[in-house]
C-alpha cells in the first residue's frame, strides 16, 4: 500500500514539475538585429496566474547567463535585452510591457540553440534556430505555445509590419478558431483548420466575379456547401467547376473566381477569401495577324501588326508571338490593350521608331524583350494567348518573297476575313514607306461583310430640348441577329454598354442619350459606337463602327 502511495506522489510531483516547466516559454527572439537594435528575447507566461523564478539561467550552445529573478503576470510578456534603452528606440514596445536589462548569451548569426533553465539546471524550455529560416532584422516568433518550439513549422519569421511583436501577441500565433484557404492546384481549393479548436457548421462558397469589381453578391454565387465540422489540422479540398462558370458567361479573358469560408467564430478574416484568376479563351481569330515585316536590312526590324476584329477591348498582357524556333516573345507590358477594330504592333527592336518616328511614344507599339526573328526564307508566326490557346497562326514559305520587290516591304492581309495561311490572302504593302503599322492596310480589298450604319442626328446634344438623343440605325443581311452595342471615347475607354445581345431583325435601332453607364452626360466631343451582330441562324459575326459626336 505504501509503495502505491509513493508511486502516486511521484506521479503528482512529475505532473507539477511539468506544469511548472510549461509556465514560461521562449516566445520570440531576434538573434541578428539591424542598426543599433540589440539582441533580445521575449518570454511568455502561458498560465493565467503570475509565474516567478529565481536564479534561472539563459543558455546557448557555448554558455549560460544567470538571471537573478523572473516574475511575469498571467498571460504576460517579459522582454530581456542587454540594452533596454536602445531596444525601446528600435522597437514599438507597449508601455505596460515588462523589460529586463540583463546580459544574454551571444546568439550566433547562423545557427544556435536557446535554453531556459531553472537554478538546478533542469530545462524549462528550449529551441534550436537556423537563420536560413528567416531574414536579418526580422524576429523569430513561436506559432503555438502549446507545442514544442522545435516542432517543424512552429518557429517562423514575424509577418508583422514592424518586423517583430515585442510585447504583443505574435503575428504568426495560432488562433483558437481559424479557417484558412489555399490554392491546392489550378482547379482545387483547400480549406484548412489552422486553429486550436474544431469548427462546426460553416459555409464554403464559390463566387464568379462577373464584372471584376471585387465585390461579391448573391447573384454571383455559383456554389455553396455547408461543412459540418473540421478538426484542428484537418483539411478539405474542393474542385472548382469551371464548366459551370463557362455556362453562365460570355466574357472572355481574365476574370476572378473567389472562394469564401465563413464561420461566426473565426478570429482571422484575412485568410478567409481566396481569389483564383480564371482565363477563358477568346474565339479563334478574334485577334488576327494583319501585317508582318520579315525581309529586312540593318535599317529596319521585323515586326508583327495585330488587328482586333471584335467589339471588346482586349488585354494582350502575357500573350506570346512564337516562330518555328519555338522562341516565344512575351508581351510583358500590362498596359498593352487592343481597342475594338484597332491595331497593336509587336516589334523586335526600337529601330522601328527611327523608320517610323511618328510611332515614338505610342502605347500601341511594344518592343519584345526576346528578339522577334522572322526568317526571310520561311517561318511560322503564332499568336498565343496566356493560357496557350492559339489565336491566329500562319506559315509562310520562301515563295511568299515573290510578292516583295525589295527588302523592308511588309506583307499586308488584304482582308481580315480571309484565311491566314493562304498566300492569296496577302499582298505587298503599296505605301511608299514600305509598311503601314497602326494604320489601315494599303492593300486592303473590301468584302461586303460589314454592317451599314447611320445615325441621326449626328452631332446631337443631350443638353438641349430638341435632338437630345441619337438614333443609330443598323442594316445587315441577317434576317434576325443578336446585337452588342458598346460606346468608347476617342481614347478607346469604355463609356457605355448600349445593348447586350439584343435580339432583333434588320434594320435594328439603338438610342443613345449621351450618357455613360453611371448615368452622367458625357463631355462634348467624338465617341465611337462599335456594333457587333451575330446571325441567329448561322452564328456568323459582323462588326462595324460609327463616330458619334456630342455637340453643344
Amino acid at each position: 500500500m505504501l509503495k502505491f502511495f509513493i508511486i502516486i506522489i511521484l506521479i503528482l510531483l512529475l505532473t507539477i514539475c511539468n506544469i511548472l516547466n510549461a509556465k514560461i516559454i521562449i516566445n520570440e527572439f531576434n538573434p541578428y538585429p539591424e542598426g543599433d537594435e540589440p539582441e533580445w528575447l521575449e518570454l511568455f507566461n502561458t498560465l493565467t496566474n503570475k509565474a516567478s523564478l529565481t536564479e534561472c539561467m539563459l543558455c546557448d550552445a557555448s554558455g549560460c547567463r544567470k538571471i537573478p529573478y523572473l516574475e511575469i503576470p498571467g498571460n504576460g510578456y517579459l522582454i530581456i535585452s542587454v540594452d533596454t534603452t536602445a531596444l525601446r528606440k528600435a522597437r514599438k514596445i507597449p508601455a505596460e510591457a515588462l523589460i529586463l536589462e540583463c546580459k544574454l548569451p551571444a546568439l550566433n548569426n547562423t545557427t544556435d540553440k536557446i535554453i531556459l533553465r531553472k537554478s538546478d539546471s533542469s530545462k524549462i524550455d528550449s529551441l534550436f534556430y537556423d537563420l536560413k529560416w528567416g531574414i536579418r532584422g526580422i524576429s523569430f516568433e513561436r506559432r503555438d505555445w502549446a507545442q514544442p518550439a522545435n516542432k517543424p513549422g512552429n518557429l517562423l519569421p514575424s509577418i508583422s509590419p514592424d518586423s517583430a511583436t515585442a510585447g504583443y501577441q505574435n503575428s504568426v500565433a495560432i488562433k483558437d478558431y481559424d479557417l484558412q484557404l489555399k490554392l491546392l492546384a489550378n482547379d482545387s481549393i483547400l480549406v484548412s483548420n489552422t486553429g486550436r479548436n474544431s469548427v462546426f457548421k460553416f459555409d464554403f462558397n464559390i463566387y464568379f466575379d462577373r464584372n471584376n469589381d471585387g465585390y461579391l453578391n448573391n447573384e454571383e454565387l455559383i456554389e455553396n456547401e455547408l461543412i459540418d465540422s473540421l478538426n484542428p489540422e484537418e483539411e478539405k479540398s474542393k474542385k472548382i467547376d469551371f464548366t459551370k462558370v463557362m455556362s453562365i458567361t460570355s466574357k472572355r479573358g481574365y476574370s476572378n473566381i473567389s472562394a469564401v469560408v465563413h464561420s461566426e467564430k473565426d478570429q482571422n478574416s484575412k485568410n478567409d477569401t481566396l481569389r483564383v484568376p480564371f482565363y477563358l479563351s477568346y474565339n479563334k481569330s478574334t485577334i488576327i495577324i494583319n501585317e508582318f515585316m520579315f525581309d529586312t536590312d540593318s535599317m529596319m526590324c521585323d515586326f508583327v501588326e495585330l488587328f482586333n476584329t471584335s467589339s471588346d477591348s482586349i488585354s494582350l498582357f502575357h500573350f506570346f508571338i512564337e516562330d518555328n524556333s519555338s522562341v516565344k516573345s512575351q508581351i510583358n507590358n500590362p498596359d498593352i490593350w487592343i481597342a475594338p477594330l484597332s491595331y497593336v504592333v509587336i516589334a523586335s527592336d526600337s529601330v522601328i521608331f527611327q523608320y517610323f518616328p511618328e510611332l515614338t511614344g505610342n502605347p500601341d507599339v511594344t518592343i519584345c524583350p526576346e528578339k522577334l526573328n522572322l526568317n526571310y526564307n520561311g517561318d511560322r508566326i503564332s499568336l498565343i494567348e496566356t493560357n496557350g490557346a492559339i489565336q491566329d497562326e500562319l506559315e509562310y514559305t520562301s515563295s511568299w518573297r515573290s510578292l516583295l520587290k525589295q527588302k523592308n516591304i511588309s506583307l499586308e492581309r488584304i482582308n481580315p476575313h480571309l484565311n491566314s495561311n493562304e498566300i492569296s490572302s496577302w499582298a505587298a504593302c503599296k505605301n511608299g514607306r514600305g509598311a503601314t503599322p497602326l494604320f489601315e492596310n494599303s492593300a486592303i480589298v473590301i468584302i461586303d461583310t460589314a454592317l451599314k450604319l447611320s445615325a441621326e442626328p449626328n452631332p446631337f446634344s443631350p443638353f438641349g430640348n430638341i435632338g437630345k438623343n441619337c438614333i443609330i440605325t443598323c442594316e445587315s443581311t441577317f434576317s434576325k441577329a443578336n446585337f452588342n452595342v458598346v460606346i468608347y471615347d476617342a481614347g478607346g475607354v469604355l463609356m457605355r454598354h448600349l445593348a447586350n445581345r439584343k435580339f432583333t431583325s434588320s434594320p435594328a435601332y439603338f438610342v443613345w442619350d449621351g450618357r455613360n453607364d453611371d448615368g452622367f452626360i458625357l463631355p462634348i466631343g467624338p465617341y465611337i459606337a462599335v456594333i457587333e451582330a451575330t446571325d441567329a441562324d448561322s452564328g456568323s459575326v459582323k462588326v462595324s463602327k460609327i463616330v458619334l459626336v456630342i455637340g453643344k
